[in-house]
């Protein structure tokens, strides 16, 4: 069963910040350009906390490089730059934005949601993570003492409907509203009914979450919650941490394929060149585990993918440049096209190294097909591995059937904004202030 509780979150306060020039994707989206426009847009810019003092590339570890966001959290609140409401309720928060000229509306619910260890059967993981980001972030909650971004969650319409609440609610004015750098526009309304607010924990008491994103986050969340209460501190608000929770069936969950990027690492030479001698060698390597097309052009590779994919097939494009695109279809299927990512890892990628006689390779990720072509056209990558996107119900259902996915195996378009909504973990930070 899912928990779910309403909280009094800290946001800008419009009479003095400038949301737009406030606002920031999450840390781990943030290339080194767009942080410089980040930081240079307000000095009250979200990055300024999630991203510590120069910390991405300065030499500086963790501890230090956030030795001062504690300080800045505390310094923004004492000059109302950050409001807290007065009131606990949960919140609508709604994203507009275009992908490849259309354009798509997605609504999400954020509350404060009960923390529980993996596999206790309200909130799953789909994918597996990297070790590094949890110490990162476990660093800025100690300093901070906050949920200074959010988590994103998806549940199933068939257990729990939020439609109605989340119509009544958007129809009111907003709390908050914002485009941001991206064109994006950002709107948040509160839910502070009593009877909502009810409601909306009893359809969740039968519920499942599964997290689309904020992996790390979620568990850092957890460790630090353990760590604090062998510190003896008693604090309700840390067994929380706050969830922006999407409908799998809202047409604006999207779920865009990660292609892989494969090269060298320093000092490795290949045992052919990259090119057509390359293709040759990998694809009659692999002949014995896939069916291999020649199809020629990137833009024929992505549409035979696609082709492929509406058949209800599975199959990776492969890409060495030069016009030299190949379509891998396995010759045995797995019974989840979920299952098909985990094969592509130890079928194709952990032989690659032996294929092409070399200590080990190098994976980079990009959501962009067309990034990945011009990689390998302009020679920063031997090849592209072209991935299908995955449904969103078929991720769902392999997290709760328990399968975890490779790392890098889903993004899930767009990421929430960081900026919006913030919880503080202070004691009673989450209950009707005295004031109020």
């Amino acid at each position: 069963m899912a928990e779910l509780k309403p909280f009094r979150a800290w946001h800008y306060n419009p009479e003095k910040v400038s949301l737009p020039q406030v606002l920031a994707p999450p840390y781990d989206v943030i290339s080194p350009d767009e942080r410089t426009q980040l930081q240079n847009s307000s000095p009250y810019n979200m990055i300024h906390l999630i991203l510590g003092q120069s910390h991405v590339g300065s030499g500086l570890q963790a501890d230090e490089a956030y030795a001062g966001a504690g300080d800045r959290w505390n310094a923004w609140r004492n000059e109302r730059a950050l409001v807290q409401d007065d009131e606990p309720a949960f919140y609508v928060y709604e994203q507009q934005f275009f992908l490849e000229g259309e354009s798509y509306t997605r609504t999400g619910l954020a509350a404060a949601v009960k923390l529980e260890p993996f596999g206790n059967g309200a909130v799953y993981p789909h994918e597996k993570t990297f070790p590094g980001p949890k110490q990162d972030r476990l660093k800025l909650m100690e300093s901070v003492n906050a949920n200074l971004d959010s988590v994103f969650g998806m549940y199933d319409n068939g257990e729990a409907d939020l439609r109605e609440h989340l119509q009544r609610a958007k129809s009111g004015d907003p709390l908050l509203a914002g485009r941001s750098p991206d064109g994006q526009q950002h709107r948040v309304w509160a839910i502070r009914n009593p009877e909502a607010i009810r409601a909306i924990q009893e359809t969740f008491a039968a519920a499942s979450i599964v997290i689309a994103d904020g992996h790390h986050r979620y568990e850092t969340a957890l460790n630090y919650r353990n760590e604090q209460r062998q510190r003896g501190n008693d604090a309700p608000e840390l067994d929380y941490v706050m969830m922006t929770l999407c409908s799998i069936q809202d047409p604006g969950l999207l779920v865009l394929p990660t292609h892989r990027l494969v090269s060298g690492n320093e000092g490795e030479t290949p045992v052919v060149l990259p090119g057509e001698g390359m293709a040759e060698v990998v694809t009659v390597s692999l002949s014995n585990s896939y069916n291999v097309q020649a199809v020629g052009s990137a833009n024929h590779t992505m549409t035979r993918l696609s082709e492929v994919a509406d058949e209800g097939k599975w199959g990776y494009g492969t890409y060495f440049g030069e016009d030299l695109g190949y379509l891998l279809t396995s010759k045995t299927h797995a019974d989840h096209r979920y299952e098909e990512i985990s094969r592509f890892s130890e079928t194709i990628l952990d032989r690659l190294p032996d294929i092409l006689e070399v200590e080990s390779i190098r994976v980079g990720y990009t959501h962009s097909g067309a990034e990945a072509v011009c990689q390998v056209n302009a020679g920063n990558a031997w090849i592209a591995y072209l991935l299908p996107g995955l449904p969103v119900a078929e991720v769902y259902e392999a997290a709760r059937d328990g399968h975890l996915m490779p790392e890098k195996s889903t993004y899930f378009y767009p990421k929430l904004q960081s900026g919006l909504l913030m919880r503080s973990l202070e004691p009673h930070s989450d209950a009707l202030s005295v004031e109020g």
